[in-house]
């Protein structure tokens, strides 16, 4: 899971609540929404503009749908696939409801990564999956 921000800037100066340097809670559906702005800014190099009351709804019920792994799965968007599916920016929407299968592609690929972590290492002189096919095929 993904360090919270912390503020960088030594100023004494009260920030905003919406400020992304603040420290963020990824359990909460608003802080997960700030934290998948930034993450989107990072990527895409353009600022993205929050529609607080839409995209928190969004957030909300995706975070209902995938509980504790929702934070990963903002991570797999950004590291794996840089934030685009079929060509496609993904924005905040696409953890909506409607935007299910775009959140499955991502879980299948969030399930995908752990289970190469967890796969034991293999027995030397052991074939995996298609290495017996192959090699009786030459």
């Amino acid at each position: 899971m993904p360090e919270a921000w912390e503020n960088q800037n030594d100023s004494s100066e009260e920030k905003p609540e919406t400020s992304i340097e603040r420290k963020l809670d990824l359990t909460k559906p608003r802080d997960l929404l700030v934290y998948f702005a930034k993450r989107f800014e990072e990527t895409h190099s353009i600022p993205y503009v929050i529609e607080w009351d839409k995209e928190t709804s969004c957030f909300k019920g995706f975070m209902a749908r995938y509980g504790v792994d929702a934070p990963e799965i903002v991570d797999v968007l950004f590291d794996k696939f840089k934030g685009n599916i079929n060509g496609n920016i993904i924005t905040a929407t696409g953890f909506s409801k409607g935007a299910k299968w775009i959140q499955d592609i991502l879980f299948n690929a969030l399930w995908e990564e752990r289970n190469k972590k967890n796969k034991p290492p293999m027995a030397t002189g052991t074939l995996d999956g298609d290495d017996f096919v192959n090699l009786m095929g030459k």
